[in-house]
């Protein structure tokens, strides 16, 4: 993670924080691994190192404001670090920081495996011949879907032998589950209102926007429409001046970053829930819809193809058609009973095919091969 201010996730609140990445690093060290999970902030001057609440180790990298020294500063501290590990395991391959990694792991002999967490199908092209090196300094590559790992033979022309496909993984024991009315009372929602929930970072590749102008269709159509937006980003003044010129004051909601451990209030509450990116690799919060029984509309992103493809799961629209999006919205207010079908199946196969055993034991298989044991 390159910068924790720029998700709203104060430093040192980040001990008790639960997202994506502690969860891998408890995953692992239930398999008997010690782990220590590394992040960037702009915050420090100096390597400072944490514990979490789950007993792993933090350590927190400064990365410096000015740009030419703050990769060299960077370069130097990775390559010290990383020299004392048996194995490193980066999150985000597309992440400038990842090329420097890939090189300090290289010079100092360390197993590097290479995750991502993004997207990034239209790469400029320095960017694009920086990762044709440097994708090709990892031992291997592990894209989150069949899309990507595709992307990565045609695009940078990486062999299909240095590539296995591990997904994310949701557990239900992470999430607390209430009652809709519950739910919708704690977050002052009414009863019988028909909510739309979206979690996502605000960007623009999130397409938020698509949503809105969805919205904008059915808000007289839809009684009591509530769309409900979680999450937080740079673009969220733009969202919110957006809604307001289309006349959406008193339907839709901007929440703000929620805690993981406070998550599962918004998808109890919710009737479907929305994923209109443009752009995913992924999209755990899919998952999350689903583990909690919510019929899910999605753009057609890689993510979303490998996730709901396919056997009535969910329902896709193509990025940014808001129009289609509208409609799938309007279709599910109307069918109740196909909304608990397809809720069924989701969560079914959130539970079965997305598992922490299944995401741990491709993972440990992946890290035995790279090595040597």
């Amino acid at each position: 993670m390159e910068d924790l201010s720029g998700i709203g996730i104060d430093t040192e609140a980040y001990s008790c924080h639960v997202g994506y990445e502690h969860r891998y690093a408890r995953l692992l060290e239930r398999d008997g691994y010690e782990v220590d999970l590394v992040v960037f902030s702009r915050s420090y001057n100096v390597v400072r190192w944490m514990r979490h609440m789950w007993g792993h180790h933090i350590v927190i990298v400064p990365i410096g404001r000015v740009r030419f020294l703050r990769y060299f500063q960077l370069f130097k501290r990775l390559l010290g670090l990383v020299a004392g590990y048996d194995l490193v395991h980066c999150f985000s391959y597309y992440s400038n920081i990842y090329d420097i990694l890939a090189v300090c792991c290289w010079l100092a002999g360390a197993p590097l495996v290479a995750q991502s967490q993004g997207i990034w199908p239209n790469i400029p092209f320095i960017p694009y011949l920086r990762k044709m090196f440097t994708l090709r300094l990892a031992s291997r590559l592990v894209p989150l879907s069949r899309s990507e790992a595709g992307f990565l033979m045609g695009k940078f022309r990486i062999s299909g032998r240095r590539i296995i496909i591990v997904p994310n993984f949701i557990e239900s024991g992470d999430y607390r589950v209430l009652s809709r009315l519950e739910a919708r009372r704690m977050l002052g929602l009414d009863e019988d209102s028909f909510v739309v929930l979206t979690v996502c970072r605000l960007v623009p590749e999130k397409g938020v926007q698509t949503l809105l102008e969805a919205t904008a269709i059915i808000k007289n159509i839809i009684p009591k429409l509530s769309v409900v937006v979680v999450g937080e980003g740079p673009y969220r003044k733009k969202l919110e001046g957006f809604a307001r010129s289309l006349g959406l004051e008193g339907v839709v909601r901007f929440e703000g970053y929620v805690p993981n451990q406070d998550i599962g209030k918004y998808y109890s509450a919710a009737n479907c829930f929305v994923l209109a990116s443009f752009e995913e690799s992924f999209g755990i919060a899919l998952l999350e819809a689903m583990l909690f029984s919510l019929p899910v509309i999605a753009s057609a992103t890689w993510g979303a193809k490998d996730i709901i493809g396919g056997d009535g799961v969910g329902l896709m629209i193509s990025p940014g058609d808001h129009i289609a999006l509208s409609e799938l919205i309007m279709y599910l207010h109307a069918n109740p009973d196909k909304v608990t079908e397809i809720g069924k199946k989701g969560r079914e196969r959130a539970l079965k095919a997305y598992s922490a055993e299944n995401v741990r034991d491709r993972l440990s298989k992946v890290y035995m091969e790279v090595v040597g044991k």
